[in-house]
């Protein structure tokens, strides 16, 4: 989790709830890119897989 700072979970999650119900794929590619511009886009797809596991509720 070191990626996303300070931020506690359940911001994380709203954060990624938000995102993974109101943008496209490729919206949401582009939206990581910039803001994880040191990630690959492989990192990025793990990232997304991760916080789809943590915060399913």
């Amino acid at each position: 989790m070191g990626m996303m700072g300070s931020m506690d979970m359940k911001s994380m999650c709203d954060m990624h709830r938000n995102m993974t119900g109101s943008m496209s794929p490729s919206e949401r590619e582009a939206m990581m890119e910039q803001r994880m511009p040191s990630m690959s886009p492989e990192m990025r797809r793990q990232h997304m897989d991760m916080m789809d596991a943590k915060c399913r509720q």
